[in-house]
């Protein structure tokens, strides 16, 4: 098996030699995806985009951070929303076309991965019409909690400041809760 990458996504390839996840391979094949194209998403599935990185390329390899995973080999509307939208908007087209964008302005030769969300993106448009959006599909957003719970603290009782204005007394009274602290 061959895969075609262009300059661009070898730069990409370049930059980043740390280990990446794997995207779901039944996901993809769901997609119709050939298998030369899942190899090239394989290849550039998450991995970082560092200075140095062509736009369009940058933002391709971000669109594919959406992928859906299956569970127990099938699509279902949930997974597949789950991933796709989180933000209520379809994130793998989001990219691509900011990708698409930033290859008009750059000019060269267009990114291989192009070809391949072209055809996830309308494999999405086809999921998306014979399954239209549900609220249901999508995770409840959960309230994070961070540090420590607060417990009800008892009632606060007024504080009573007495001052005396004497020159010969140099010490104030703070009444706190009936009892008496000297300050200084």
């Amino acid at each position: 098996m061959r895969i075609w990458i262009s300059s661009k996504e070898k730069a990409c390839l370049d930059l980043t030699q740390e280990e990446k996840p794997a995207p779901d391979r039944q996901a993809l094949e769901v997609m119709g995806l050939a298998v030369e194209e899942i190899a090239l998403v394989k290849l550039l599935y998450g991995r970082p985009t560092p200075a140095g990185v062509a736009d369009s390329v940058r933002y391709a390899v971000c669109a594919l951070r959406y992928l859906p995973k299956t569970s127990s080999g099938a699509m279902t509307p949930k997974d597949y929303y789950a991933a796709v939208w989180p933000y209520r908007i379809n994130n793998i087209a989001h990219w691509f076309h900011a990708a698409q964008r930033a290859q008009e302005q750059e000019g060269g030769d267009e990114p291989m991965l192009f070809g391949v969300l072209r055809r996830i993106v309308a494999w999405c448009e086809e999921y998306e019409a014979e399954h239209p959006f549900n609220e249901e599909y999508l995770a409840k957003p959960t309230v994070k909690r961070r540090g420590t719970r607060k417990h009800p603290s008892p009632p606060v009782e007024p504080v009573a400041v007495e001052v005396d204005t004497s020159p010969a007394s140099e010490a104030v009274e703070v009444r706190v809760a009936n009892e008496q602290l000297t300050l200084l």
